[in-house]
């Protein structure tokens, strides 16, 4: 993506709305903790600086279901267009989500940031940093959080 070249968010149109509505209001002091905060009540896409967006989700559920382990999965796999990236979240912290290839070498990051307590969803499509589509093979994807690590094994299939 080019610096000036808009960027299209996928929002409905009572979605739209709220953002007017919300828009209106003058905050005292905005800062990111209330943007963020937004984004995630929205359960949105989020764009990444320099990257393509990546699509990403909190699953609704209540407080007392936050999850007690960090814990990642993914499907399908094998995979040949997206795989969806299933990630429990036990406390709040700067998760880092990133693929790598078989042999090891980093293909892509797909969210690094700030996130809340909970489960939550992201969305691969198969592309490296650059935007270019990967070929077909074995693909690890690595979450780390608050200290935790972990990783899975996916399958992309050309």
């Amino acid at each position: 993506m080019e610096l000036g070249e808009p960027v299209y968010f996928g929002h409905s149109e009572d979605e739209l709305a709220e953002l007017a509505e919300i828009s209106s209001i003058e905050f005292e002091s905005p800062d990111t903790a209330e943007i963020r905060a937004y984004i995630e009540e929205l359960g949105r896409r989020a764009l990444l600086p320099g990257k393509p967006m990546a699509e990403f989700h909190k699953e609704a559920q209540p407080q007392s279901a936050v999850p007690s382990d960090f814990a990642i999965r993914a499907y399908p796999t094998p995979f040949n267009s997206t795989v969806t990236v299933i990630a429990k979240v036990p406390e709040d912290g700067v998760m880092v989500i990133e693929v790598y290839d078989a042999s090891g070498k980093f293909v892509y990051s797909l969210f690094s940031d700030e996130i809340a307590a909970g489960q939550w969803n992201f969305t691969w499509d198969g592309i490296n940093d650059e935007g270019i589509n990967m070929p077909g093979g074995i693909y690890f994807i690595k979450a780390s959080c608050s200290g935790y690590d972990t990783s899975v094994k996916v399958v992309l299939v050309k």
